[in-house]
Order: C-alpha cells, then structure tokens, then sequence
C-alpha cells in the first residue's frame, strides 16, 4: 500500500476536504465579530479613553504596538494599535477612540481598516467554501 499527495491521489483531496472544513468554519465564525467591528467603524462615536499603557513588543524583525486603557473607570482589554497610532500617542495621557455602547469591550483605533479586513476575510471564506465541493468531486472522481 503506497501512500502518496499529488494530484490524482485520493488521500490529497480527503485533505483538502479536512483543511477547507476547519478553516471554513473558523472563518464562518469569525463573521458576528467582523460585523461588529464594521458597525463601530461606520458608526461609532469617538470616545475619550484614559490610556494607562502603551507597549511596543519587538519578536524578531516583527513589531507589535499594544494599548491598555482604562474607559469610564474601568479596565478595557488590550488594543492591538497600527504604528502610527503608538507614534502619535506614546506620550499622551488621553486618545480618542471608535466605540458603540452595544458592544460594551469593542473599541477600534479611528483609521482602524475595516475595507481591507473584510474583503480579505470574504475572499478567504470564498476559496474555502469553493475548496469543499471540488474536494468531494475530486474524491468521487478518483474512486471510479
């Protein structure tokens, strides 16, 4: 019994039908959460947070900009920021952010891109919902 993945093999395309139903599902439930960041993008009101940290973490080549603040007295969790927003509030003691009261812990930077997050992520479920079928017409294909 051989044991092969290329093309014709029956075992690549179970693969494939594995791979795309993992990520298909991780990137169906990821949806609720990018509607929402869209929603506070297109709609939210700028808020006055107080930060009390921002962090530059350094893995590498790799650089990773943190915000921890503190809103209407409590602690928020921690914002993953782009570069020009640590550079243009590392010293300040008060920034403006994105924020809709019906999603009490969601906030966004105000340049915070939502176009490109979300046609990426639609490109994605595209593939892998394409990647599903084709997979299973290969696996028939290949039995006969």
């Amino acid at each position: 019994m051989s044991f092969s993945l290329d093309e014709n093999s029956p075992a690549t395309w179970w693969l494939m039908l594995l791979i795309s139903t993992v990520l298909l599902s991780v990137f169906l439930y990821t949806i609720p959460d990018a509607i929402h960041k869209y929603d506070v993008s297109k709609n939210g009101k700028l808020v006055s947070v107080e930060i009390t940290e921002v962090r530059e973490v350094t893995i590498g080549s790799r650089h990773t900009y943190s915000l921890h603040f503190n809103y209407l007295n409590q602690k928020k969790p921690i914002l993953t920021i782009g570069r020009s927003l640590f550079d243009a509030i590392r010293h300040d003691k008060e920034t403006q952010l994105r924020h809709l009261p019906e999603y009490p812990d969601l906030f966004l930077a105000p340049d915070y891109d939502v176009k490109g997050q979300s046609i990426s992520q639609v490109l994605l479920i595209c593939f892998f919902a394409f990647m599903w079928p084709y997979s299973i017409n290969k696996i028939r294909t290949l039995r006969r």
